[in-house]
């Protein structure tokens, strides 16, 4: 996103803010800058084009949870035939991982994890991706106890 459009997002927020009942709740700032801020959206495209996307990023990742957990009833039976795919002293590994697809932040797209649909680079890729995101979620999470044990509310 461009420096001038995030500026232009982010004073929509900051106007929405003004006017939301709890200006420090996500859904209030939200139901502010929808019913109060449409018409701004609308009228610049490239804001409009942002919201969009944004919006189906979160139904298009909703629906592809849901679709691999409805996946996941055959789970044994996709695993076992996953599992053909590689040879014996690597399946231990992949059961380990226990997904039938990988996120490869370079393709923005799951992909099943079989030899044959991933180079070695896009393995390294998901399994750097998946580190960065579970230290910053310690990092947050430690923060947020460091917080709870130093504050009394």
């Amino acid at each position: 996103m461009s420096e001038r459009l995030h500026e232009r997002v982010r004073e929509l927020v900051r106007e929405a803010r003004a006017t939301a009942a709890d200006p420090d709740s996500v859904r209030s700032v939200q139901g502010a800058l929808l019913s109060g801020f449409m018409g701004a959206i609308k009228a610049d495209p490239d804001v409009h084009r942002l919201f969009i996307a944004t919006a189906a990023n979160r139904f298009v990742r909703d629906v592809l949870k849901m679709f691999r957990e409805e996946m996941e009833q055959t789970a044994a039976q996709a695993r076992a035939a996953q599992l053909s795919f590689w040879p014996a002293d690597a399946r231990g590994i992949v059961e380990q991982i226990d997904r039938e697809r990988v996120f490869v932040p370079s393709r923005e797209q799951f992909v099943e994890l079989v030899p044959d649909a991933l180079t070695i680079a896009e393995i390294r890729e998901a399994g750097q991706h998946l580190i960065q995101k579970g230290q910053d979620t310690m990092r947050r999470g430690q923060a947020l106890l460091q917080l709870a044990d130093m504050t009394s509310i």
